[in-house]
C-alpha cells in the first residue's frame, strides 16, 4: 500500500481488512510543498495539457494557484505517523528509483514466494 499524503489508521485498517490473508507493506511517500507545487505546475503544463487530452492547462492562473496551495495545505496537515510503515523522500528521486527504494526496504517480493532462482 503506497500513499503519497498522510493516511489515517482507520484508513490503512480497512484497506489490509479488506485484503484477507494479505501480508501488507504501508509505504509513505513524500515530498515537499515546493517540489509538490511544481509537479502539479509541470502536469498542468504537459502530461495532461489540453493537448493531451486533458484539461489542466485550461485552469485559470488562480485556480492553479488555488491547487498548488491546497496540495501545499495537505502536506502539511498533521497526522499521527503510521508505525512500522516505509517513508521515502521522493523528492529528486525517479519513478524507477522510487519503486526499487520501496522493493528493497520492504523486502518484496520475498524471496520464498520467488521460488528458486535460475
Amino acid at each position: 500500500m503506497v500513499s503519497g499524503l498522510p493516511a489515517l489508521r482507520e484508513q490503512i485498517d480497512r484497506a489490509v481488512g479488506a485484503m484477507a490473508g494479505a501480508r501488507p507493506s504501508v509505504c509513505v511517500l513524500r515530498v515537499s510543498a515546493e517540489e509538490q507545487s511544481e509537479r502539479i505546475l509541470r502536469r498542468a503544463r504537459g502530461l495532461y495539457a489540453v493537448e493531451y487530452g486533458g484539461a489542466s492547462s485550461v485552469q485559470t492562473p488562480e485556480a492553479l494557484a488555488e491547487t498548488t496551495a491546497a496540495a501545499a495545505r495537505e502536506l502539511t496537515h498533521e497526522v499521527e505517523p503510521i508505525p512500522d510503515s516505509v517513508v521515502i523522500d521522493t523528492v529528486g528521486i525517479s519513478v524507477a528509483e522510487i519503486a526499487r527504494a520501496l522493493l528493497e526496504e520492504t523486502g518484496w517480493p520475498d524471496a520464498a514466494a520467488r521460488g528458486p532462482e535460475s
